[in-house]
């Protein structure tokens, strides 16, 4: 099996391509990036010369994402060249492959309830949302397995963002900074359950809209107790006000179409990720 993925950088990308020549047979994989191509790699190609690749591959996984910074209307065209008119050069290169698309929870925008499922409406998405909104839209056109991730995270994910940041504050200086009271709660799945949704979709040739998403939602104060359960003597500061929504998801639609079972809850992959900073 001839295998594209398109985004070269991510924690992902390295997850899917450890994994994916095991669990399927005869897989080649090629890489497709934005950035420039080492001159050594003939398995990478630039996306700029979309026609320079081989015609024959039959998944084309898109991991490739630009995540704005800010919510400056500079980013716009960025946002929509990369997120939504990047997904429809693929599809028109390859209409016959299977597409196993990266999108976001940020589709769902301000939701009205909780929890949310695969199938709760978009309201008030802002701009990243909606430009992975319309890329799914156009990837309901093929055969297509589309992923709403929720917070990812795992070994070499990015520093500035919360976990690796509360984690990196404890170590230091043995306390942590919250905003609020800590009541807030996100969803954070691990970077090996996300692979292991989009094999078994590949496997099973599974079509469809997911949410992949932990079972369960943690509450600001609950991760820094988790990270404080294993750096003790941490203390844990409130300060300010957060005004920024809870989100909880409801994915059991998603686990039993895939027949896929959470393998890293929060407190194994936040221990996992201490251990990596040591």
């Amino acid at each position: 099996m001839n295998i594209l993925i398109s985004g070269t950088h991510s924690i992902l990308t390295k997850e899917l391509s450890h994994r994916l020549p095991k669990e399927l047979i005869d897989c080649r994989i090629d890489y497709l990036s934005h950035s420039p191509i080492p001159p050594s790699s003939s398995n990478h190609y630039s996306a700029l010369n979309l026609n320079s690749l081989k015609d024959n591959y039959q998944v084309v996984i898109i991991i490739t994402a630009f995540i704005p910074p800010d919510k400056s209307i500079a980013h716009l065209p960025e946002i929509f060249k990369i997120n939504t008119e990047f997904v429809s050069q693929l599809i028109t290169r390859y209409p016959d492959a299977f597409f196993v698309f990266c999108s976001s929870v940020s589709i769902y925008g301000k939701p009205s309830s909780l929890p949310l499922t695969e199938n709760s409406p978009s309201l008030e998405v802002e701009s990243y949302g909606l430009s992975k909104l319309w890329a799914e839209n156009l990837l309901k056109t093929t055969k297509s397995a589309i992923f709403r991730i929720s917070s990812l995270y795992g070994k070499g994910m990015k520093a500035n963002t919360f976990l690796p940041r509360i984690i990196a504050q404890a170590q230091k200086s043995r306390s942590i900074d919250l905003w609020g009271d800590g009541h807030r709660k996100q969803n954070y799945i691990h970077v090996s359950d996300v692979a292991g949704m989009m094999i078994m979709s590949i496997k099973k040739n599974i079509s469809g809209t997911f949410l992949a998403t932990d079972i369960s939602s943690y509450s600001n104060s609950q991760v820094a107790e988790i990270v404080k359960h294993f750096l003790p003597d941490t203390k844990i500061n409130y300060q300010g006000e957060d005004l920024s929504p809870s989100f909880e998801y409801n994915n059991q639609a998603t686990l039993t179409q895939l027949g896929y079972t959470i393998t890293t809850d929060l407190p194994k992959g936040i221990k996992e990720l201490i251990q990596n900073e040591k």
